[in-house]
C-alpha cells in the first residue's frame, strides 16, 4: 500500500511542478503540464488524474505530428492513412483528448468529435493546437457519445474511432451489443470501426471481438510499440470492418496480435456485463 501511495504522490507532484493549467469538475481533475523528452524537446501533456491523455510538441516543426496512442503506426493512424488513399474522410471520433487525430485532417475532411467533458474541449481548443490548426472541418459535440449518436441520423462515417477506455472508470455502455449496433448504423458499408483498448489492468479486446462476431464483422487487434523520442505511446486498437482491402493491408504488416480467449465470456449487453472477466491475468 505504501508503494502505491508513494507512486501516486510522486506523479501528482511531478504534474504540479510544470503545471500550465488545472481544472476540476464532475469528471475529475485535468492538469496540463509542460515537460521535456529525454532529448530535451519541450511538449505539453494533458492528464486526467495521473493518466496521460495526449501530448503535443511545442516545436512548430513537430507540433502537428500525431503522438501518444494515435501515431501513424497505431490502429487509428493506419485507418486514417488507408482511407486517405480514397480521398476525403468523414470521421466520428469518440473522446477528444487533446485532439490529436485532427492532425490527420485535410481541407475536404469532416472530423466530428464527441466529448462528454466540457473542460477537455476547453483545454483542447485553447492550450493545444491539433484542432485549431487542422485544415479539416472540425465539429464538436458535447455530451455522452452514445446518447448523442442515438439522437443523430446516420452520419455515413468512413471511420468511427472510439477512445473512451484508457481512464480508470470504464464506460461499459459503450461496449455492449446495443452500442455496437449504433456504431455500425453510423458507418458506411466499407467503413472502419476502431476501438482503443489499451489498458494497464483490463483486456477489452476479447469483448470487442465477441461483439464484432455477433454483428457479423471481422476484427483484428493492432499493436504498436512506444517511441518516447517521438512521444509515441504503445497502443492496442481493435479494428472492426468489412473493408477487405484494409484487412488485407493490415495482415501484410507486423502489428497484428493474438486475442486472448476468456473462458465463459458472454456477449455484453445493456443488461449484462462482467468487468471481472476482463481483468488481465497476474503474471
Amino acid at each position: 500500500m505504501f508503494t502505491v501511495v508513494f507512486v501516486l504522490t510522486q506523479n501528482v507532484r511531478f504534474n504540479l511542478a510544470g503545471s500550465q493549467y488545472m481544472g476540476r469538475n464532475f469528471y475529475g481533475v485535468l492538469t496540463v503540464t509542460k515537460e521535456k523528452t529525454e532529448w530535451g524537446e519541450p511538449y505539453l501533456a494533458l492528464y486526467n488524474g495521473v493518466t496521460r491523455h495526449g501530448a503535443q510538441f511545442l516545436n512548430p516543426n513537430q507540433a502537428m505530428e500525431p503522438t501518444a496512442y494515435y501515431s501513424r503506426l497505431s490502429g487509428a493512424g493506419m485507418s486514417m492513412e488507408f482511407l486517405r488513399k480514397k480521398g476525403s474522410i468523414k470521421a466520428g471520433l469518440v473522446g477528444l483528448g487533446v485532439g490529436t487525430l485532427a492532425s490527420y485532417g485535410k481541407s475536404r475532411d469532416i472530423l466530428r468529435f464527441y466529448e462528454i467533458n466540457p473542460k477537455v474541449e476547453e483545454v483542447a481548443n485553447h492550450l493545444f493546437h491539433f484542432v485549431g490548426q487542422s485544415p479539416a472541418k472540425v465539429e464538436m459535440v458535447t455530451g455522452d457519445a452514445r446518447l448523442m449518436l442515438e439522437s443523430e441520423p446516420p452520419q455515413g462515417f468512413d471511420l468511427l474511432a472510439v477512445d473512451a477506455f484508457s481512464s480508470d472508470a470504464v464506460p461499459v455502455h459503450l461496449l455492449t451489443k446495443e452500442a455496437f449496433t449504433l456504431y455500425l448504423r453510423h458507418l458506411k458499408p466499407e467503413g472502419i470501426l476502431a476501438i482503443h483498448t489499451s489498458s494497464t489492468y483490463l483486456d477489452l479486446a476479447p469483448i470487442v471481438k465477441l461483439l464484432a462476431e455477433d454483428a457479423g464483422y471481422p476484427s483484428l487487434l493492432i499493436h504498436n510499440e512506444a517511441d518516447h523520442e517521438q512521444l509515441i505511446s504503445a497502443s492496442d486498437w481493435m479494428i472492426v470492418t468489412r473493408n477487405t482491402g484494409f484487412l488485407g493491408e493490415l495482415q501484410k504488416g507486423t502489428g497484428i496480435r493474438p486475442i486472448r480467449d476468456i473462458k465463459g465470456l458472454r456477449l455484453w449487453t445493456d443488461d449484462y456485463s462482467n468487468l471481472l472477466q476482463a481483468f488481465l491475468p497476474l503474471n
